[in-house]
């Protein structure tokens, strides 16, 4: 019988856990490796986008060694549920025994030779990560330019973050781009949204990493993430996106983001997919106000400082993509940008610029 401190068990469970995608077509997405090898545990996940995490942690006073692949949602809710200081887990009679608050028999997956389920081999070289990563940097980074990425659109070059001198995410109708993590400015990186996504979730600060053809390593003390680099760079309009990003724009106000925010929220209420999650702003010297297309909601939001040389601005845009690109936002003071460009705004926050696009008339 194997004693682990359940707080270790529970973080490691959690994290391998954000990474399976059960597809019920992928048996894999809905599994667990558990490999304990005396000191040393490791558990490890993928998803169909053939992204693998192993992450571990050191046991104490152990010498005894276990692998074992078990449903990977009944495992993690079971352990997140227990409450005693410690964990002990054994293997009876080809189920994996957990033993907590009370005593549970989880079976063990096997193939069909009765076999214990293996994952496929991934060869990594830790030799080859000698780049180091700044990870709480750039998790902060692919956070804020998450609002940016589609939600099922059918261009598969945009399902990605483009990395280089920035970092930058794109739906077409919304951008956001900030400055990349020095150490990473003279790699072009472009990391699928799903290997994005789980970066931003794993809070590690530090990693080193390294490309292999189309495959992704990083490595930090108590982690290993590999996953395959985005697909289609070549039609990625990093060039039409870059020009869009320095157009040059009239005005700029100056705003409390939670005051626009909380002002979104509640005219949220009464716009809805049938006027196409659209809003009107009114740009004046001294406030924006902000209505809904049906005039059921209508409310002005003042700027931190009136501007001179404006007598008014119009324009239309989804209340959906100007809320999202606004929550992402660190600072309480934004800048929005308005005039000069037919077709869209833009929002800077320090080394942040977003922009948002106007609603087309039909």
């Amino acid at each position: 019988m194997i004693k682990i401190e359940t707080k270790v068990l529970k973080e490691l469970t959690n994290k391998a856990f954000s990474v399976c995608s059960f597809n019920k077509m992928l048996p894999l997405t809905e599994l667990m490796e558990i490999n304990i090898n005396k000191e040393d545990l490791i558990i490890r996940a993928t998803n169909e986008n053939v992204i693998n995490l192993f992450v571990s942690a050191k046991i104490k006073d152990n010498d005894q060694e276990m692998r074992v692949v078990v449903d990977a949602n009944i495992f993690n809710s079971l352990i997140s549920k227990i409450t005693t200081e410690y964990i002990e887990l054994d293997i009876t009679d080809k189920a994996l025994m957990i033993n907590g608050n009370g005593i549970y028999y989880l079976d063990i997956r096997v193939d069909e030779s009765g076999e214990i389920i293996k994952f496929p081999e991934i060869a990594i070289d830790e030799k080859q990560a000698e780049k180091e990563i700044n990870l709480k940097e750039l998790r902060k980074k692919l956070a804020v330019c998450r609002s940016a990425i589609p939600d099922n659109f059918d261009a598969p070059e945009l399902n990605n973050y483009y990395l280089k001198e920035i970092v930058l995410a794109t739906n077409a109708y919304k951008i956001t781009s900030i400055e990349n993590n020095e150490e990473l400015k003279d790699s072009e990186l472009f990391i699928s949204k799903d290997l994005g996504n789980i970066l931003i979730g794993l809070d590690y600060d530090k990693a080193k990493y390294y490309k292999e053809g189309n495959n992704l390593y990083i490595i930090g003390d108590n982690f290993k993430l590999v996953g395959i680099t985005g697909e289609d760079l070549d039609k990625y309009p990093l060039e039409p996106i870059k020009s869009k990003l320095n157009e040059q724009f009239t005005y700029k106000v100056n705003i409390m983001k939670r005051d626009l925010l909380s002002l979104l929220d509640r005219l949220s209420l009464f716009v809805s997919e049938y006027d196409s999650n659209s809003i009107n702003i009114l740009f004046l010297p001294d406030k924006m106000k902000i209505t809904s297309q049906k005039k059921t909601g209508d409310e002005d939001v003042k700027y931190v400082k009136a501007i001179e040389g404006l007598t008014e601005f119009n324009c239309s845009v989804s209340i959906l993509n100007l809320k999202a690109q606004i929550e992402s936002l660190p600072d309480e003071e934004i800048e929005i940008q308005f005039g000069g460009a037919e077709d869209s705004i833009k929002i800077i926050d320090k080394n942040i610029t977003q922009i948002v696009s106007f609603m087309m008339e039909d």
